[in-house]
């Protein structure tokens, strides 16, 4: 199975519309910013949800196996920075990341601008240069390889997508996939690669909408 990749057309305006109504019932958190409404276990339209939408998601990535932790709506304004998503799941010991989706919405709150943006996949994982016991999102780079002189290094692209980062970290990366954003497509990836947004605000834009799945495997 690949690290990463993304599925046109997958949901509809319609869906779009009552998905993201359902995910911002939830109580409303601010991480750097940026706004998520986060739709998990113990929310009443929880089960409604795995079957109006996450049934919707195994069978496009073609996985029966993963498990919901939660579904947020991100109103993004501030760029993420490179991460994985292995947090999620490092306080639950019976429980191992599996992948994270993403289905763009708008950007600036305007559909019509969505392929505006991207979201960048690496080949690296936290699975090979950080200790399993590593929790948060934050890593010592340190022992990783420079990628400079690989044609595919993360450099490659730092003016163009990662100039929010720390050229030390980007040089540590090689690019898996460049995914440029289209309303109602599904853009999934292994939770352990290392990803992030693009610099959207360095192209004019002030604001991103998607609504993001996390899973696990029990």
């Amino acid at each position: 199975m690949s690290i990463a990749g993304q599925v046109q057309n997958f949901a509809s305006d319609r869906e779009l519309e009552k998905w993201s109504l359902a995910t911002k019932t939830a109580s409303s958190i601010s991480v750097k910013d940026n706004a998520m409404n986060a739709l998990g276990q113990g929310h009443v339209l929880y089960d409604w949800f795995l079957e109006d939408c996450f049934s919707r998601v195994k069978t496009a990535i073609g996985d029966d196996k993963i498990k919901l932790i939660f579904s947020m709506f991100l109103n993004e304004i501030t760029p993420w920075g490179i991460h994985t998503d292995s947090y999620h799941t490092s306080k639950f010991p019976d429980r191992k990341s599996a992948i994270s989706c993403l289905i763009p919405i708008s950007i600036d709150n305007d559909p019509l601008l969505c392929n505006k943006s991207h979201t960048i996949i690496f080949n690296e994982a936290n699975r090979d240069y950080v200790p399993r016991s590593m929790t948060s999102k934050t890593w010592d780079y340190s022992n990783m390889p420079d990628t400079t002189d690989l044609p595919n290094s993360a450099v490659n692209i730092y003016d163009k997508h990662l100039s929010h980062n720390k050229p030390e970290v980007v040089k540590r990366l090689t690019v898996q996939g460049e995914y440029q954003w289209a309303r109602g497509s599904l853009i999934w990836w292994d939770s352990l690669n290392f990803h992030d947004s693009d610099n959207f605000l360095a192209n004019g834009i002030t604001s991103k909408q998607a609504l993001v799945l996390h899973t696990y495997y029990d």
